[in-house]
């Protein structure tokens, strides 16, 4: 038995998260039985799009093809609306694994050596608040998350695997991106750091034997591929029409200008600047009932955030002292997600800030595992608050009906309210 444990013990933790991130997912998945903040406008899309319309909408299509499809399969419920979110949400911890794994292994090394880092990452995310409400809310944020993270888990097969492997992993990396920006722009982000980084290491990536068939590979999966999947799936969702090249012409114009000229302010809307420091999350839903308090904040942990934010200043300072390219890689990535906004004045929201969330959570997750050796027992209490603040938080979280004065235990700053 302890040889089993010592030979699957990473397989067998992760099963466990994934499964506890997916059961706290899928549980009561149906409450509220109305729609929440901006599933009023996702799954009625989707079922007009069933319903041989092509509504508008300022997004690609991606999120409300399988919205609809989910729709197909199960019936116009609230179920169906939030299935994938709550599927992919739960697939998220898997692939961060994959992901981090991938990341943290280098050729010299043994495949167990980026495991801690990945075992801790994928437990920070399945009981992070915000990661666990837009996994459980049919809007996009946790699909684009879904689908970046895969890109570069991909991509990350693409940088560290031996030459006969490479093809398949840049293939599937431009499969992987052409779908991300297919769910929203903003996952262009993703797009340019494969270019840039591509670019930054050209010579230690690509095999120096007949480079130029790799060159003229990367042009075609890292450039063609992408935009052929993006306009598929427009011509999916315009039904085959035979004007639609028109039809997506005049969508990108529209959808550019929308997002251009959006000034209107929303009373949850927060700046850039404020999303690390868990200052305004949003209300998805807020309802009194029987002298009970229901509602859906889209809240982080804050166990998470704060040692976050500390522990990406720890890691720029480590990264200057080591050189670590992992860290590197995270930085990148995290910085290509959150810069943009502080050039775009439209209305913001907290969940904008998801996918560089997830990589200062892999930097958090390199801070502890850079210390595990030493300080387990501190690691292992610090693993239990994150679940204790998750438990005490869940209320406000699920839509659990609470009374006035536990309520207001959860209110930590009056910005929450």
């Amino acid at each position: 038995m302890k040889n089993f444990w010592n030979k699957y013990k990473y397989l067998i933790i992760i099963i466990a998260i994934t499964l506890a991130a997916g059961y706290i997912r899928f549980n009561r998945l149906s409450v509220p039985q109305e729609p929440v903040f901006d599933e009023v406008y996702y799954p009625k899309w989707a079922s007009e799009f069933l319903a041989g319309q092509t509504p508008y909408d300022v997004h690609p299509p991606l999120v409300k093809l399988l919205i609809a499809y989910s729709i197909s399969l199960f019936g116009n419920t609230q179920w169906a609306w939030r299935f994938f979110s709550a599927l992919l949400g739960t697939l998220l911890i898997p692939l961060t694994y994959l992901f981090t794994v991938k990341l943290f292994t280098r050729r010299a090394e043994s495949r167990n050596s980026g495991n801690v880092v990945a075992l801790i990452a994928s437990f920070l995310i399945a009981f992070d608040g915000l990661f666990f409400v837009m996994s459980r809310t049919a809007i996009i944020e946790i699909f684009a998350v879904f689908f970046i993270v895969l890109t570069y888990y991909f991509f990350c097969g693409f940088i560290k695997s031996q030459s006969k492997y490479k093809p398949f992993w840049m293939i599937a990396t431009g499969i992987a991106v052409g779908l991300a920006v297919s769910i929203k722009w903003t996952n262009i982000a993703s797009w340019g750091f494969i270019v840039l980084w591509t670019l930054l290491s050209w010579q230690e990536i690509i095999p120096k034997n007949n480079r130029f068939s790799y060159y003229v590979l990367l042009f075609l999966c890292f450039f063609i591929l992408p935009i052929l999947i993006y306009f598929d799936i427009f011509y999916f969702w315009y039904h085959n029409t035979p004007d639609f090249f028109d039809k997506v012409a005049d969508w990108h114009k529209q959808a550019f200008a929308f997002h251009l000229n959006l000034k209107d302010g929303h009373p949850y809307a927060s700046r850039f600047w404020s999303w690390p420091l868990l200052i305004r999350p949003v209300w998805f839903y807020y309802q009194t009932r029987d002298g009970l308090i229901y509602g859906i904040n889209a809240l982080g942990n804050p166990a998470i955030w704060w040692p976050a934010l500390i522990a990406f200043f720890w890691g720029f300072w480590h990264f200057i002292k080591t050189k670590n390219k992992e860290l590197f890689f995270c930085f990148l990535a995290f910085l290509l997600s959150y810069l943009p906004w502080i050039a775009i004045s439209r209305v913001q929201f907290n969940y904008y800030y998801l996918p560089s969330l997830f990589f200062s959570i892999i930097i958090l997750a390199y801070f502890w595992s850079y210390y595990f050796n030493h300080y387990q027992k501190q690691i292992y209490l610090y693993l239990f608050i994150v679940l204790l603040l998750f438990a005490f938080f869940y209320p406000i979280l699920a839509d659990w009906g609470i009374s006035a004065w536990y309520y207001n235990l959860h209110i930590w700053m009056r910005s929450w309210i």
